[in-house]
């Protein structure tokens, strides 16, 4: 496999699965069925198991550990955070719950998503222009979020 090609997977990969993420953020603030919480948080998941596939075919490539940076601690907290997702959908999809992510996880994933474009956006060897609008993405889904929680009718 040639790198370049592990390289762009792995971006691609996590792009799409920080656009599944921020969909399914704001879809569970809307009121609709339990198997759709199921649905866009489980295709989050899956991407996200799909990302973290790339990223150690990334370093297998590469022929190098990966360093001990802050990228890497963010690597490894995703890996939790991942852990915790899929703990998590399986436990309330055996308990029928109507929530599908509890607020503690799906805000400790926000925070992920945003420091991982804000670190690359300032590191100038890492970052690029499309760190911008992922940023805004993710950014966005958190005030989304908070507007359309705030205008709920309260139980």
């Amino acid at each position: 496999m040639e790198f370049e090609t592990v390289a762009v997977a792995t971006r691609i990969t996590a792009r799409i699965s920080l656009v599944l993420f921020a969909f399914a953020f704001v879809a569970e603030t809307i009121k609709f069925g339990r198997n759709h919480y199921s649905l866009v948080w489980g295709s989050f998941v899956l991407a996200h198991i799909v990302h973290m596939i790339c990223v150690v075919a990334y370093f297998i490539v590469l022929g190098e550990p990966p360093e001990l940076t802050p990228a890497l601690g963010t690597l490894v907290a995703g890996l939790v955070a991942l852990g915790w997702i899929a703990t998590d959908l399986i436990r309330k999809r055996i308990a029928s719950a109507s929530r599908m992510m509890p607020t503690v996880c799906s805000w400790y994933l926000w925070f992920l998503f945003c420091m991982a474009h804000v670190s690359r956006l300032l590191d100038p060897e890492r970052g690029s222009w499309i760190n911008v609008p992922l940023l805004i993405v993710a950014f966005g889904s958190g005030v989304v979020r908070i507007v359309l929680l705030r205008r709920a009718p309260q139980p």
